[in-house]
């Protein structure tokens, strides 16, 4: 009898779960901001007042990607070739009328363009610790702990290519952080390993770190500028 009512109950829950699943359809919602019905983007340079040179680059290569999930993303190829025609590069603010010139150029509805305001690196090591005991408390394990930490920051700006005029505008911040642990070739619980044990620290973590941070901040920029996608019942 048990048995029987446990099966029942089960699949009484596989319908309520097929019933879920037909009952609903994922839907498309469109960006939140409107930019004039384009389809077509290019990402230009972006202006790096910060002492990491490839900060500019990581950026615009990552918004290039994370458009392109919706729209048109001219490649870095012909925008550069373009750029070089208008005599235009690194250091100079495009004007409008070379904005409109570039948009004819690469056939394109709109610009993406901005400045990398800040970046921040750091790298942390604490002093030692006992990370295990023995149980008689004669042995230990001893290890480092190092953080490294990046924090990135960019203003970025979309360009309507028929006025030159901006039609989204957004400053963000993207930080990360990597911890790495070293065990010491030490094992007296009672005295604190030698200095020459101790590793310097490293920046193996950092281009983790940096990618991270420049995920983050673009998933930011980009959030507005893409659609989502929701579950909606269907109307039966």
């Amino acid at each position: 009898m048990r048995r029987n009512f446990l099966r029942l109950s089960m699949l009484l829950v596989v319908a309520l779960l097929l019933t879920g699943c037909f009952g609903r359809e994922r839907v498309m919602v469109p960006p939140k901001i409107d930019l004039g019905g384009a389809e077509s983007v290019a990402v230009i340079y972006f202006e790096n007042y910060t002492e990491y040179p490839g900060a500019a680059y990581d950026i615009e290569e990552r918004i290039g990607e994370k458009l392109r999930e919706y729209y048109y993303v001219v490649d870095r190829g012909r925008v550069e070739s373009a750029l070089a025609e208008l005599g235009l590069r690194r250091g100079l603010v495009p004007t409008r009328d070379e904005i409109r010139r570039l948009g004819r150029m690469l056939d394109v509805d709109v610009i993406v363009t901005g400045e990398v305001v800040s970046y921040f690196e750091e790298i942390v090591q604490d002093p030692p610790y006992i990370a295990k005991l023995s149980e008689d408390r004669t042995k230990a394990e001893w290890e480092v702990k190092q953080r490294t930490h990046v924090v990135l920051n960019f203003a970025g700006r979309v360009l309507d290519t028929r006025s030159g005029n901006i039609i989204y505008s957004r400053r963000v911040q993207g930080e990360a952080s990597e911890t790495q642990k070293t065990r010491l070739s030490w094992t007296k619980p009672d005295e604190a390993p030698s200095w020459i044990l101790i590793p310097n620290p490293s920046r193996t973590d950092l281009p983790s770190a940096r990618t991270r941070s420049v995920n983050q901040a673009v998933d930011q920029f980009t959030a507005d500028l893409l659609p989502t996608y929701v579950w909606r019942k269907i109307e039966e």
